[in-house]
């Protein structure tokens, strides 16, 4: 079965307090209670401050991973980061615990993860190709400069599978004019193109395809 999965951690963690730490992983529990209730992951915490995420189709990687990077910019009055590496590959099987699993998807996620640059967004190279790396470079760059209003209104936009402006205005008791604006200086469109682009790759998986080492 093709699968994506990404082994994160949160960043400089222990500078938080203790409440903002309980906080912070108590948010990110109820969000990956929605991943597993619509049957779109299976999700494991490990070291308190790190977790480990199996997309159950590779295609839901890009959007998802987005979604939990936008929830932690935008839901908290404090800084914070994360850092997400993702790698897609096969697996005989969904079962848990994730933190046992020695596929090879799994390895290459965890290794990535200690080589990246911290709180970005890296894919591993074993699948996706030499311009959607560099496509992953520039959403970073983007994500970086976002404010937490703009991650706000782009986190309910993505999260909420692109709905209108006004559904987005009602929710966040804005104007439908000002969700417009955050949109567009958060570079909406260009990261919506990225999400379809990598849904158009994983469309193209051939099921006989190995991974390369």
């Amino acid at each position: 079965m093709w699968v994506a999965v990404e082994t994160s951690d949160l960043v400089a963690s222990t500078h938080l307090s203790k409440l903002q730490n309980n906080e912070v992983l108590q948010g990110l529990k109820a969000l990956f209670s929605e991943f597993e209730a619509n049957d779109i992951a299976l999700t494991e915490f490990y070291r308190g401050d790190g977790f480990q995420i199996l997309y159950k189709k590779p295609h839901y990687a890009a959007r998802y991973t987005l979604v939990t990077k936008l929830f932690l910019l935008s839901q908290f009055s404090y800084s914070v980061a994360v850092t997400q590496s993702l790698c897609i590959g096969k697996v005989d099987t969904y079962a848990k615990p994730l933190s046992e699993k020695m596929d090879k998807v799994f390895i290459h996620s965890g290794r990535q993860l200690d080589a990246q640059e911290k709180g970005e967004i890296a894919f591993a190279k074993h699948y996706v190709n030499q311009d959607f790396v560099l496509a992953s470079k520039f959403l970073n760059r983007m994500l970086s400069q976002l404010t937490t209003k703009q991650a706000e209104v782009l986190y309910w936009y993505i999260k909420l599978d692109f709905p209108d402006q006004q559904s987005i205005a009602n929710k966040l008791n804005m104007t439908r004019q000002n969700v417009n604006t955050h949109l567009l200086r958060a570079n909406t469109d260009l990261i919506r193109i990225y999400i379809n682009h990598f849904t158009d790759l994983c469309e193209k998986l051939d099921s006989d395809k190995e991974i390369s080492e």
